[in-house]
């Protein structure tokens, strides 16, 4: 009798062969062309659900294909830590009203409360087999996005 086929133990070697080899790795050193994919990040909000995945699989779908037709895929993912849904999860989290704290003291405890998340997304992620450069995580509130999105629209505004 054949023994029963167990995903939990496949997927788990498999999770670990996809990192061990970085099978999924953005390299701006490669010679391929370059193929980016830039999805929305999810907002942290507390309320993981299917919709957080069904909305990725065109993406994943592309990114694989491209990566089979010879590309070098830049499919890096974040996290929308920068909206309501945020201040409402770390207002109930941390027990606060946003009110009565200092803006960057708020901002502060944003990050702490989206770090716990970011962990909780990142496994999810992983465990679906999503194929992210998760060398390349960003959060919307992080100093270099608000640089780059405030230098975009400058530049857009002279144009």
């Amino acid at each position: 009798m054949a023994n029963k086929y167990n995903h939990q133990e496949s997927e788990a070697k498999w999770q670990k062969h996809r990192e061990e080899k970085q099978i999924f790795m953005f390299s701006k050193d490669e010679k391929k062309p370059i193929y980016s994919i830039d999805t929305p990040p999810p907002t942290v909000s507390g309320k993981i659900h299917i919709g957080h995945i069904f909305s990725y699989t065109q993406a994943e779908i592309i990114a694989r294909f491209k990566r089979m037709s010879g590309f070098n895929v830049f499919y890096p993912m974040g996290y929308d830590n920068n909206g309501i849904p945020t201040e409402q999860l770390v207002e109930k989290e941390l027990g606060i009203n946003i009110k009565d704290i200092e803006r960057k003291d708020f901002i502060a405890k944003c990050l702490d409360v989206v770090d716990k998340y970011k962990v909780i997304y990142s496994d999810l992620r992983k465990s679906l087999g999503l194929s992210i450069d998760r060398n390349r995580t960003y959060t919307t509130i992080s100093p270099e996005v608000q640089q780059i999105a405030q230098s975009t629209f400058v530049k857009l505004y002279n144009e």
